[in-house]
């Protein structure tokens, strides 16, 4: 050693700060490979800014692996964090986006270009299929009440739909909270059609999205879909679900052709079933239990022990006792409670 330099040992030595690193170099090295970096340039190529619009863009998309979060969150990451050290302003994420939201289509279009020829990517079939997201606040102008598919119908959403080819999203679409289904499918089928001539399009969708009118419609139209069908919709759905699916296989399905040409694809879970019938059973013991008591009570009121009980109010506790298993109870009132 020289004479002033001291020796320090490495368990002495404390990590107060590190970058990331690994998944960036990952996540560039694909950004480029498959052209997403020549497209967004290409695509950004008129606009004069005094920072690098692509590159802000591909912090933001590789912010989104690490913490997704706030626009302001996304830029603290990138200036403490990110390896790039780029000293991001606030006001560059914001005309970052605003840039991506204008040339939308044409970024989506080149992007795909370049994945056709990197990943072979075929749009002879593509899916179509949507979901939402919910807001805390009041959201953007956009957001409004609809059918939350998180569960969240107190919460002002948007719907985005999303196309995709070989399990890969090619474009994507924001519309109202309100919007229905089928009216975003009007609209995407007719702008891919348009902007990358698509020839056969699938619609995915939740169960019970889809009103029997609109599904007619898009029969009618000639759009294949898939949906998820509710197992309360119809006697012809009850009676599928009670069919004998040969096999002994622990998951195994079938397909079943109806009268209006209808496909239905059974499947049963022999694993799943087992489970649910032991949670079903455990559950009408449990309410049985409930609902005898219940009675009970009732007949002891109308003998003028304890407390009055009524009709309705017997019902509405009935009701309570057996909240989640409504499906296999079938309640009546026939001068005292009764169930099946």
């Amino acid at each position: 050693m020289k004479k002033g330099e001291k020796l320090i040992r490495l368990k002495q030595l404390e990590i107060e700060r590190q970058l990331e690193l690994g998944g960036i170099w990952v996540s560039d090295e694909i950004w480029r490979r498959y052209g997403i970096q020549r497209a967004l340039m290409d695509s950004f190529s008129g606009r004069n800014h005094n920072f690098n619009l692509e590159r802000i863009t591909f912090l933001l998309a590789v912010n989104r692996f690490y913490e997704p979060s706030s626009d302001l969150s996304a830029l603290e990451w990138i200036n403490e964090w990110a390896y790039s050290q780029t000293g991001a302003e606030r006001d560059w994420i914001y005309d970052t986006l605003k840039v991506l939201v204008d040339e939308k289509r044409e970024v989506e279009k080149k992007i795909l270009e370049n994945l056709k020829d990197k990943l072979d990517t075929s749009l002879d079939l593509v899916f179509y299929d949507l979901t939402s997201t919910y807001f805390e606040g009041d959201g953007p102008e956009l957001a409004d009440f609809g059918y939350s598919r998180d569960g969240r119908p107190d919460k002002v959403q948007v719907v985005l739909g999303i196309v995709m080819a070989d399990g890969i999203p090619i474009a994507h679409q924001v519309w109202p909270g309100n919007t229905t289904d089928k009216s975003t499918l009007e609209e995407a089928v007719k702008d891919l059609k348009k902007r990358f001539d698509i020839r056969n399009v699938v619609f995915v969708a939740d169960r019970g999205l889809i009103s029997t009118d609109n599904l007619e419609e898009l029969e009618d139209e000639g759009y294949d879909y898939i949906l998820s069908t509710n197992r309360r919709k119809g006697n012809l759905v009850e009676d599928l679900l009670v069919k004998n699916i040969p096999g002994d296989e622990e998951i195994r399905t079938e397909e079943v052709h109806s009268e209006n040409d209808r496909r239905y694809i059974l499947c049963l879970n022999e694993k799943r079933r087992k489970k649910d019938l032991k949670r079903l059973r455990k559950g009408r013991k449990k309410c049985n239990k409930e609902l005898w008591k219940l009675r009970d009570r009732f007949e002891e009121s109308q003998e003028g022990r304890g407390r009055p009980m009524t009709e309705k109010g017997v019902m509405k506790r009935a009701e309570k006792i057996i909240r989640g298993h409504k499906r296999i109870f079938d309640l009546d009132f026939d001068g005292t409670l009764e169930w099946g």
